[in-house]
C-alpha cells in the first residue's frame, strides 16, 4: 500500500488504471451472463438495461449537480468527464459540421471483446445516453458507431431533443426507432444521414430483447446486407421496414 505522500511513475499508475477497469469489465460480463443464465434472455436483459439506466442517471445527476455549483449551463460541453483520461484514447472531431468525440481506444471494450460475448457487452454502452438524461434530458448522446458492434472506434454526437420527440422517462418500452430517450419519426429518419440511420438501426437491434434479432446483429456488424423478408421479424414495425431499406437495402 502506497503512504498519502509516496508518488509513482505514470507507468505504474497507468497499470493501477488498467487494472481497475479489466476487474471492471469482468464484473459487469459475469455479472450480465449469469442474469441472462439464471433468468432467461428476455428478463435478464430487462434487468440489465434498468441498472445501466440507473447507473448511469445517477451519474448524470452527479455531473448536473457539479455544473449548477460552478454556475454554468447543463449542456454538453459543460458535462465534466468521469472517465480516466489515461485509459481512453479519444479526440473531437468534426463530421459533417458536428463534433463529435471519437474513441479510438476503449479499454472496457478491449477486454469485452477477449471475452467473446460482445451483444451482452454492447448494454453497458447504454450508460451514455443514460449519463445524459440524468445530466439534461433535452439533451441526448447517439453512438453513430461503436466498437463492439464491429466499427473501428466509437464515435458520439449530443444533439438536442426535439420537444415532440423527448420522452418523460428513459425506460418506456422499445417499440420504434430510438436513441434512448428520443422516438424519431419516419421524416425524421427519412431525412437522417445514412451513417446515423444505420447507428441508430444497429441500437434498436442490440436493445430489442427478441433472441432471434441477434443473428441480424451479427451481420451488421460484419457489414453484411439484409433481406427485409426473411431477416426482419417482428416487433419490428413499417416505418422501421421503410427507413432500412435506405440504409441496407
Amino acid at each position: 500500500m502506497l503512504d498519502d505522500e509516496e508518488m509513482i511513475s505514470k507507468k505504474e499508475a497507468m497499470q493501477q488504471v488498467n487494472l481497475a477497469i479489466r476487474r471492471l469489465a469482468l464484473l459487469y460480463h459475469y455479472f450480465a451472463d449469469t442474469i441472462i443464465e439464471q433468468l432467461g434472455q428476455e428478463s435478464g436483459i430487462e434487468i440489465i438495461r434498468k441498472a445501466i439506466s440507473a447507473y448511469g442517471e445517477h451519474i448524470g445527476r452527479e455531473a448536473r449537480k457539479k455544473a449548477e455549483e460552478k454556475g454554468v449551463a447543463p449542456v454538453p460541453e459543460n458535462f465534466e468527464e468521469d472517465i480516466p483520461e489515461m485509459a481512453w484514447k479519444w479526440e473531437v472531431v468534426q463530421v459533417e459540421g458536428e463534433e463529435r468525440t471519437r474513441v479510438c481506444y476503449c479499454p472496457l471494450a478491449s477486454e469485452w471483446i477477449k471475452l467473446g460475448k460482445p451483444e451482452i457487452a454492447r448494454f453497458y454502452c447504454y450508460v451514455d445516453q443514460a449519463k445524459m438524461f440524468g445530466f439534461n434530458p433535452e439533451y441526448e448522446y447517439i453512438h453513430t458507431k461503436n466498437i463492439l458492434n464491429g466499427d473501428p472506434y466509437c464515435e458520439l454526437v449530443a444533439r438536442i431533443v426535439s420537444e415532440k420527440n423527448n420522452k418523460n422517462t428513459s425506460e418506456e418500452p422499445v417499440n420504434t426507432v430510438w436513441s434512448y430517450c428520443k422516438r424519431y419519426t419516419k421524416e425524421d429518419l427519412i431525412n437522417m444521414e445514412p451513417s446515423c440511420l444505420r447507428a441508430l438501426f444497429r441500437e434498436r437491434i442490440h436493445h430489442t430483447i427478441e433472441c432471434e434479432l441477434y443473428p441480424i446483429a451479427e451481420k451488421l456488424r460484419k457489414g453484411e446486407k439484409i433481406q427485409l423478408d426473411t431477416d426482419i421479424p417482428e416487433p419490428f414495425t413499417e416505418t422501421e421496414m421503410d427507413v432500412v431499406k435506405k440504409a441496407y437495402i
